[in-house]
């Protein structure tokens, strides 16, 4: 899990993407973190921002679903995690 808040350590805007359409946004981390809170997942955040999306209730076939995605992740460094020793 990667939270908005560890997102905003490193960045100050998300970008939002979906490959199967032309939707797509940038916004401000901090705007996001006040919106929706600083521990939110990311995932959960994509699955909330898709909400209207057509393709998310799609139930055509497996393959024309919503492909929604964040790359700002590819650009980011998960901080390590410590061992609980």
């Amino acid at each position: 899990m990667i939270t908005l808040g560890e997102v905003g350590d490193q960045v100050q805007k998300i970008e939002f993407r979906c490959n199967r359409c032309p939707r797509s946004g940038t916004y401000n981390v901090a705007r996001m973190a006040a919106h929706y809170g600083s521990t939110t997942d990311i995932g959960e955040l994509m699955r909330t921002l898709s909400t209207d999306c057509p393709m998310q209730q799609s139930t055509n076939s497996n393959y024309d679903v919503c492909g929604v995605h964040c790359p700002t992740l590819s650009r980011i460094t998960r901080p390590r995690l410590r061992n609980a020793d």
